[in-house]
């Protein structure tokens, strides 16, 4: 019995000394992803607000406030209506607005208290004009599409065929396919029946003059036979 009580003291020792060699690491928080707004359309900035039963509160007085990407004031505790539903939400018009952060909070005091929540969203450029720049295309500008499709399509081929104006390319019209090649027909040979080896002619055996002589004369003509 001492025995165990002996282990069981020193193991409390050792845990004991685990825990403190431990070191200690620091937890940080990841930060939640912002609310995406861009710059073509108005933004809804809201939130839901329930009591600790879970019931919506739509008595409550909330406000918004918004801070612009430098830190100055772009939204000063504006209110939002309440619904019946418990939600309470502010129409914020993006439209010529910096991009970036906008740091933002909504405040709601109700008969339980006062709270904040963090109601930060940014403001961003749409894709459609991120990507073709719209605000400084030019008519002037134009060809510079053009090359940069050059450019790329080099880049990805890695060949370097001659490059075509912006004329070239709009009143080009593709080449046709090559025709398709025609079988030829077989010559045509002018053949003589005598010309082929099977009907080739057989000089023809000498004849008796007796005989060729009566073949030359008048035609014969034999006597009649009379029964």
């Amino acid at each position: 019995m001492k025995t165990v009580t002996k282990y069981c003291k020193w193991l409390k020792i050792l845990l004991a000394g685990i825990f403190f060699l431990v070191p200690a690491f620091p937890v940080s928080a990841a930060p939640g992803e912002y609310q995406q707004c861009t710059n073509t359309a108005d933004c809804i900035v809201g939130e839901f607000l329930f009591n600790d039963e879970y019931v919506p509160v739509a008595d409550a007085d909330c406000t918004l406030t918004a801070r612009y990407p430098d830190g100055t004031v772009f939204i000063n505790s504006a209110t939002l209506p309440p619904s019946a539903d418990g939600w309470y939400s502010y129409d914020i018009g993006t439209s010529g607005q910096p991009l970036g952060l906008y740091r933002s909070q909504i405040c709601c005091t109700t008969i339980d208290g006062y709270m904040c929540l963090d109601k930060s969203f940014t403001i961003t450029q749409d894709t459609a004009e991120s990507v073709w720049s719209y605000d400084n295309r030019t008519i002037s500008s134009f060809g510079n599409i053009v090359q940069e499709i050059w450019t790329l399509w080099l880049v990805i081929s890695g060949d370097t065929p001659p490059k075509p104006s912006l004329l070239q390319l709009s009143t080009t019209v593709p080449p046709l396919p090559p025709p398709t090649p025609s079988i030829p027909s077989a010559p045509v040979f002018p053949i003589s029946l005598f010309s082929l080896p099977q009907f080739k002619m057989i000089s023809s055996p000498s004849i008796p003059k007796s005989i060729l002589s009566k073949l030359q004369s008048p035609p014969f003509r034999p006597t009649p036979t009379i029964f």
